[in-house]
């Protein structure tokens, strides 16, 4: 288990429960201030619609008896030069109201070419 040292000697935690803190607008450094609930921060520098846009073409033009999962879109999204985790795609599709890669396959095509 990791810790973190310093002035929160006594406090153990995960590396993956670690929240990054945003400087407190006051300036004072020893209390950091967190996004509100529910508030999204913006990591794509501004091509949030460009990737919304390339994740519909690519949704649009899979194979329906195999959709493709939320990690296979990362990798069709990174191949098209965007940077984006698995949970950007999950946040993208679900704003974009497009079903799971389970809900949107079609079984009546079966297995045919």
């Amino acid at each position: 288990m990791a810790s973190h040292r310093g002035r929160n000697e006594g406090i153990h935690m995960l590396p993956e429960f670690v929240c990054e803190a945003i400087p407190c607008p006051s300036g004072d450094e020893d209390e950091p201030t967190f996004p509100e609930a529910g508030a999204t921060t913006d990591t794509t520098n501004g091509d949030g619609e460009a990737i919304k846009q390339r994740l519909l073409d690519i949704i649009k033009n899979e194979d329906k008896r195999y959709p493709l999962s939320d990690e296979d879109l990362v990798v069709q999204l990174n191949q098209a030069g965007f940077s984006v985790a698995r949970q950007g795609v999950t946040k993208y599709r679900k704003t974009l109201n497009i079903p799971s890669a389970a809900q949107r396959k079609d079984w009546t095509l079966g297995d045919k070419q």
